[in-house]
């Protein structure tokens, strides 16, 4: 049901900070409202898959998508990618206490982001016959005292509903955010996995024969063509380690590089044995491993 049943209420299009948006942005509205949501308005979003699928590139989104959110004054965590929608009740209200637990088995595919206190804490459109039910699911202390040691937070002695803004904003920090040069999908519960030019320094100098990121982008648009087969954030390295090697060892058989089979030229090494013979010799053309007479075995 979470992952079929949406609605949107028409008050929407009443609404005063809906109208003054842009044409644009009321469709990146609409769309957050009902393409990756749950049942409760807290929930995980890829920025990502939300410019792919309303045909906008990934920058542009991005700053449409703060736009939408200063208006309506939704909160995303950029670290767990979770968007809490704190006016959620007020137009998807559950219908009895039975419908609400069964909507908060959602928490169940939320990272611990400290939107989940906040969740917890706002009960404005709440029925207060409701409040206890959602209440008595809210996280032990003991567990967002964990969540604020993790992001060096110094809390102590607070129940859920002691919480207030100020305590759960992560610090701030002087320190550049780099921007993802890449996202690769992931399965839902693990989000996406965001890469950085630093990741593609680093297998440009592992796989050297290759373009790591014309690799790297199709290995993308496999996992977004490929939603079942996707991989789960521990096991994502190693996917694109395993796209690389591929294609590394397609360069080293590829014609103009090392097509020698069992023998060897003097730039490729390959199987780190000797040289070729014409090393050195006059008209002896250095910039083509083809132009190399090879030593045989």
């Amino acid at each position: 049901m979470a992952e079929k049943y949406r609605k949107i209420d028409p008050r929407l299009w009443k609404d005063e900070n809906f109208l003054l948006l842009s044409e644009r942005d009321k469709l990146i509205a609409i769309y957050v409202m009902t393409a990756q949501t749950n049942r409760i308005g807290l929930f995980n979003f890829s920025p990502a898959r939300a410019a792919e699928d309303i045909g906008i590139d990934y920058e542009t989104f991005l700053e449409r998508f703060r736009n939408v959110c200063s208006k309506f004054k939704w909160e995303y965590d950029k670290t767990f990618r979770v968007l809490f929608i704190p006016t959620w009740w007020k137009y998807n209200h559950p219908e009895n206490q039975n419908v609400l637990k069964g909507n908060l088995k959602d928490l169940h595919d939320i990272p611990n982001t400290n939107l989940i206190y906040k969740f917890f804490n706002n009960l404005t459109y709440l029925d207060e016959t409701l409040h206890k039910t959602l209440l008595e699911r809210c996280p032990k202390p003991s567990r967002i005292q964990e969540q604020e040691q993790e992001q060096e937070q110094e809390q102590e002695n607070y129940s859920c509903s002691e919480l207030s803004d100020d305590k759960t904003e992560p610090e701030a920090t002087d320190e550049p955010v780099e921007s993802p040069v890449l996202v690769f999908p992931l399965i839902p519960r693990d989000g996406e996995f965001a890469i950085l030019q630093k990741d593609i320094d680093e297998w440009q100098e592992t796989f050297p024969g290759v373009d790591v990121l014309q690799v790297l982008k199709r290995a993308r648009q496999w996992s977004i063509d490929n939603p079942k087969r996707r991989k789960t954030k521990a096991g994502i390295r190693n996917h694109i380690s395993t796209w690389l090697s591929k294609e590394q060892n397609k360069a080293r058989a590829a014609p103009g590089t090392v097509s020698h089979g069992k023998v060897n030229c003097e730039i490729c090494q390959y199987n780190q044995r000797a040289p070729c013979k014409n090393l050195g010799k006059e008209g002896f053309d250095k910039e083509r491993c083809d132009s190399y007479k090879p030593i045989a075995n």
